[in-house]
């Protein structure tokens, strides 16, 4: 046994012997192809199942920065909405509504359902407080209640879009958003 194992031994180097005598030249050439090869098949595994991959996170924060944008934009034209009692003319209060519509017409597009929906019902109870605000002279204490009323909804709306918002964009929604207010003063300084 130990016999045919020494055979079997002097075989093996009798038959890789050949490589001993080979020009240095040409084993690295050999060598320079097989890393070469190596590397070709790396670059194509990463074309093939990397770049896709890459590609598609790089959409997403892509599509994440406009729909942060888009919702940005919306937010300060609901702000600009609420504080058109400022504005001198009917023109730029009607600039003000197409602003914000146009913008909510954005969010529509970007936004999945449930923040499209937060937004929608926001810009309705911003409307409505904006309207109030723009039409009413005196605030009288029946009209301060119904006021209050109108702003504690646009508020709560307000909170509502703003975490739904945050959750698409995969940000932890606000805890404390007891803070967050889009208009906490009444029109008359109180």
């Amino acid at each position: 046994m130990r016999l045919e194992m020494i055979s079997a031994g002097q075989n093996l180097r009798e038959d890789y012997l050949w490589l001993a005598n080979l020009d240095p030249a040409i084993i690295q050439g050999l060598l320079t192809l097989l890393s070469a090869s190596v590397a070709a098949l790396v670059a194509l595994y990463i074309a093939k199942k990397i770049y896709p991959i890459q590609k598609d996170k790089d959409r997403e924060i892509k599509i994440d920065e406009e729909k942060r944008a888009v919702y940005r934009d919306f937010l300060k034209n609901i702000d600009g909405l609420l504080n058109q009692r400022l504005l001198d003319t009917q023109v730029e209060k009607m600039r003000a509504i197409n602003r914000v519509k146009a913008s909510l017409n954005e969010v529509s597009i970007f936004a999945h359902k449930d923040t499209a929906d937060a937004m929608r019902a926001l810009y309705v109870f911003a409307a409505l407080l904006s309207n109030r605000l723009s039409n009413e002279a005196d605030f009288g204490s029946e009209s301060q209640e119904s006021y209050a009323e109108e702003l504690e909804n646009a508020n709560m709306a307000f909170r509502i879009a703003i975490n739904a918002a945050r959750i698409e964009l995969g940000v932890a929604p606000l805890e404390n958003i007891a803070e967050l207010a889009i208009l906490t003063s009444r029109p008359n300084g109180d």
